[in-house]
């Protein structure tokens, strides 16, 4: 009965979904969505799963999956305490042998950090596009840099469809450590919760804001382990401390990039700046990081597209930390105090309602952190 049911519902919400699709000309919208629906047809409701005690094709449910499962539940109920969007996401899964969900390609000017963008519907510009199938990833990326791009293609286990859809788990989270799988979804439940038109860099450090901040303190509430919090806290150190490098990289490039150096001399000087960066890394790794998630910085190939990349989910982090901090470090105070950029006509002055809707980040540093100290902004 719970299965038909489910499957009914489902049935009604692709339908719904591919009708809109098909109103829209674009061969990728038309592809990327019909592999999106077929991995919506494949969830299986959570509560249907436990109850079974396996898949819909028999497969059982091992005890890894079962406290994986509960314990996205918990990290639902804490999100919800946060003030994040109450939506039925992450109460399905997917059954999938892949191990991630899609191949994400991002590009930049060879000799600036200009980002490429493609235009969305309902979203508008994003720096990012996305294919479920590697081989079209990869002639996107041969396209892009045939046109003198850098581009950098990365596997992405996640995606927020902002409320369009129920975004579920896939099988290969299972295995995500309770840090992992709280700081994805919270950070996507951020998405769902707060996504402002155009300002595609500004929405990915508010997600990772939040999912950073959220993570940690549901591991507070959840009751960690020491060990478990330790490992946390030097990750998030060397996130941190990968950061800033990778920021000071930029700068350096940046000034010489507006340099009067030639074409071919800004290459070359490009190429020996990150060279020297990761040989850096490679040679003081035990001196300047506490774990090994940044071992790669040192073989990975670094080009403009991987900086800009990085930076678009980074590099104003510490502008979120200061008005985080002003608010008391009060996560759900900090996401109600930002909710009002979703709807700038709550703001009574004209002027700021501008700025809101023009640089939401030089809203919060004129308006927001000034009045940090008070309950509301309306």
């Amino acid at each position: 009965m719970n299965t038909i049911a489910g499957a009914a519902r489902a049935a009604v919400r692709i339908s719904i979904i591919a009708g809109a699709l098909l109103t829209i000309s674009s061969c990728y919208l038309l592809n990327q969505g019909a592999s999106l629906l077929r991995y919506q047809a494949a969830a299986e409701p959570i509560d249907e799963i436990l109850e079974r005690g396996a898949f819909l094709d028999g497969t059982r449910v091992g005890s890894q999956t079962r406290t994986f499962l509960s314990e996205v539940e918990q990290i639902r109920d804490y999100a919800a305490t946060l003030g994040l969007a109450a939506s039925r996401n992450y109460t399905s899964l997917v059954p999938t042998d892949r191990n991630y969900l899609v191949d994400v390609v991002n590009a930049a000017a060879e000799l600036s950090f200009e980002r490429h963008e493609w235009w969305w519907p309902f979203v508008g510009r994003l720096p990012y596009k996305g294919y479920y199938e590697t081989a079209d990833a990869a002639r996107l990326a041969k396209r892009l840099e045939g046109r003198g791009l850098d581009v950098w293609v990365r596997p992405v286990d996640a995606f927020s469809t902002l409320g369009v859809l129920r975004d579920p788990l896939y099988e290969f989270m299972t295995d995500y450590d309770r840090h992992t799988i709280a700081n994805l979804i919270l950070h996507e439940q951020a998405h769902a919760t707060l996504f402002l038109r155009g300002h595609a860099q500004f929405n990915e450090e508010f997600a990772t804001f939040v999912g950073d901040v959220g993570a940690e303190g549901y591991l507070v509430v959840s009751g960690a382990s020491d060990a478990e919090t330790l490992l946390v806290a030097a990750r998030t150190a060397d996130r941190e401390t990968a950061r800033l490098l990778i920021l000071g990289l930029r700068s350096d490039l940046e000034q010489m990039y507006s340099s009067d150096l030639g074409t071919e001399e800004k290459l070359l000087a490009k190429a020996v700046a990150i060279q020297t960066f990761q040989d850096r890394v490679r040679d003081d790794y035990e001196l300047i990081f506490r774990t090994d998630s940044f071992r790669g910085l040192s073989e990975i190939p670094i080009n403009n597209a991987f900086i800009d990349l990085y930076v678009s989910y980074t590099e104003d982090l510490d502008l979120f930390r200061e008005l985080y901090e002003a608010l008391s470090t009060d996560l759900s105070l900090f996401i109600s105090e930002l909710s009002i950029l979703e709807d700038p006509s709550r703001i009574p002055n004209r002027d700021l309602r501008r700025l809101a809707r023009r640089d939401p980040k030089a809203f919060i540093r004129t308006f927001l952190l000034d009045s940090a100290d008070e309950t509301s902004v309306e």
